[in-house]
């Protein structure tokens, strides 16, 4: 494990720190008085994190937003946490985030849309794999 001392620093600790899922090192972050809302290089926050490696539930995230976590911030695809929250199914933290102002899309979050690419491009890659090995068989 990271030791804390080399995050610490950074602008973005706590994003690490639930990364990680070293909730002692959130607690001393947050006493510290770090930006609860520090984005990672891709725009993450504390939250959007704790939802996507799905530490402990709900308990994340409401130490989050006990500590004054912004539920409606976007990283840089324009995705929230409630976005992050409805591609990973996951309901209870929908309602809860829901229940403390939650904002997102109508639609698909980004992170989902691109997902849909990516396969749809490996089952098209897999065709033409198919279409290839036919026309090798037909060949003289």
């Amino acid at each position: 494990m990271t030791e804390r001392t080399e995050y610490f620093e950074d602008a973005d600790a706590i994003v690490t720190a639930v990364l990680l899922g070293d909730f002692d090192a959130a607690e001393l972050l947050v006493k510290r008085g770090v930006d609860i809302n520090a984005q990672d290089e891709i725009g993450r926050t504390a939250i959007m994190m704790a939802i996507e490696e799905d530490w402990a539930g709900t308990a994340w995230v409401e130490f989050l937003i006990e500590n004054g976590a912004d539920v409606n911030a976007l990283d840089k695809d324009g995705d929230s946490a409630l976005d992050i929250a409805k591609y990973r199914r996951r309901n209870d933290i929908v309602e809860l985030l829901l229940a403390n102002g939650a904002k997102g899309k109508d639609g698909a979050s980004a992170k989902e849309l691109r997902d849909d690419s990516i396969y749809a491009a490996f089952e098209q890659a897999d065709v033409v794999k198919r279409l290839v090995a036919e026309i090798e068989k037909k060949k003289p």
